[in-house]
């Protein structure tokens, strides 16, 4: 299962959607938008497995981790969320589920300028 977190716009989701990629909306999950990053973290617990995709810094942190979820920080432009998530998911290190849940299960996907 793939979570969106609601800083991602609703124009990448819909691109993602149209993709045949099956997302939700964090905030569709947890019930209120803006909640607190902290108030999240239950969200993925409660899933099976989920790959939480966002595009918040706060998140890349260590206190964030944990076996049952991983974890990707999208650190790119608003308009190239879904393209860079495709990306992710067509990686030979990612393209599975079991791959994802890997023991590094925090990421930072972006492109870094030379």
């Amino acid at each position: 299962m793939f979570l969106i977190d609601e800083n991602v716009s609703e124009l990448e989701v819909l691109r993602l959607r149209k993709a045949g990629i099956r997302v939700r909306l964090v905030r569709d999950e947890a019930g209120n938008i803006g909640t607190l990053d902290e108030n999240l973290l239950p969200v993925p617990r409660r899933l099976k497995r989920p790959v939480f995709f966002t595009q918040d810094q706060d998140f890349f942190q260590f206190r964030w981790l944990h076996a049952d979820y991983a974890l990707v920080w999208l650190d790119t432009r608003p308009s190239e969320v879904a393209e860079y998530l495709r990306r992710f998911l067509r990686h030979p290190n990612f393209d599975t589920q079991a791959k994802r849940m890997g023991s590094w299960n925090l990421l930072r996907i972006g492109w870094a300028p030379a």
